[in-house]
């Protein structure tokens, strides 16, 4: 039986546009949060007939959903109450932790959010100003164990790759968001958008020169080690989480499963097709208000494009892929002889090390 489609929503608001992130986001006045709405009501209204299956997962992203008013929530839920939505759904709701507090979390719990993605980084007070955070650490803890003491399944999204970061600190970091109730971790680099304001103050000087590629891959590996010792499976090259707790809705991305994708830069995936909307608010709104495209870009995948999409997102899993998905056998030997990848039951499983090297094997392997 096909696993259901996902439903992923762009929030495309935040209270301040981290230094570092690449993912479109504006403050938002009250007008234009109010157009939004608007035009995601269309939006959705527009794409319901073509997905009828009920959709085993939603996600709101962004930007920072977390920053919506309770009201604004509210109508949030109105929109998407339209949408089939398994009873079982996975619902998440992706948060900065400076935006919560216990009576949020309770509306968002009652609004049929079950999981929390927090976008904690470190619970370093240096690291987080060298990451240019708007929250404290204090802002971290108090969201945390009130989602924990609510019913959320907690995840917890740490960075390495900062200036300062060393391994005593991401030890510490894990720890403590395991300490705090968090079911699933994600541990990824610090990545630099050469047209980002980071980028360009790093450039100039003005920023502590971030440590190399062989630091960051041994606090990468670092973490590996340290969250399988306490019982955590890494199921994605960033990913990790207790059994029974991995992130369904994004296992859809990397299985290929179909997803519908809402608001302005929002990708979706309809089995053979890829797509995105146009970015900027004004413009993905008035498109979809006047019912003319609103898409950036729309792409049909070619048996060659599959066959390229599940070898490179299969080297991203624990589960790996097929070995017939690969290209040059005596490439797959020398990888295995390496520790890069497993052979099992005719599929090819990544190693930590060949996690780290992921891109490169998919290069090679296509």
């Amino acid at each position: 039986m096909p696993e259901a489609p996902g439903l992923y929503v762009h929030i495309p608001f935040c209270a301040r546009k981290c230094p570092y992130c690449d993912f479109y986001s504006e403050k938002g006045a009250p007008e234009e949060r109010d157009f939004f709405f608007r035009a995601l009501e269309r939006e959705l209204e527009g794409e319901l007939p073509f997905w009828r299956e009920p959709f085993g997962s939603v996600f709101l992203g962004g930007g920072s959903p977390s920053v919506l008013s309770s009201g604004e929530a509210q109508r949030l839920e109105k929109i998407l109450s339209r949408a089939r939505v398994a009873k079982d759904a996975e619902f998440t709701l992706e948060a900065n932790p400076g935006d919560l507090d216990r009576e949020r979390l309770k509306l968002w719990r009652e609004l049929g959010a079950n999981r929390l993605s927090l976008g904690v980084q470190t619970f370093s007070p240096a690291g987080l100003k060298s990451l240019g955070r708007v929250h404290s650490p204090a802002d971290a803890f108090k969201s945390a164990r009130a989602a924990a003491d609510l019913g959320f399944s907690l995840g917890v999204d740490l960075m390495v790759g900062w200036s300062g970061g060393k391994v005593e600190v991401l030890e510490r970091d894990l720890e403590t968001a395991l300490s705090l109730g968090a079911r699933h971790l994600s541990v990824y680099s610090l990545t630099l958008n050469p047209s980002g304001r980071f980028f360009r103050e790093l450039s100039a000087g003005l920023r502590p020169a971030l440590p190399g590629e062989e630091e960051t891959a041994a606090l990468l590996d670092r973490a590996a080690s340290f969250l399988s010792d306490r019982g955590l499976v890494r199921y994605e090259v960033s990913n990790y989480a207790f059994p029974g707790s991995e992130c369904r809705h994004n296992l859809k991305y990397w299985n290929r499963t179909p997803y519908l994708g809402l608001g302005p830069s929002a990708h979706a995936f309809t089995g053979k097709t890829r797509r995105a909307n146009l970015a900027p608010l004004g413009l993905w709104g008035e498109a979809v208000l006047a019912g003319k495209p609103r898409l950036a870009f729309q792409e049909d995948l070619s048996p060659e494009d599959e066959r390229l999409e599940r070898l490179f997102l299969g080297l991203r899993l624990r589960a790996g892929l097929e070995e017939s998905l690969a290209g040059d056998q005596s490439l797959v030997e020398g990888f295995v002889a390496r520790g890069l990848l497993e052979r099992r039951e005719g599929r090819l499983l990544p190693t930590d090390a060949g996690f780290l090297a992921a891109d490169y094997l998919a290069r090679r392997l296509s």
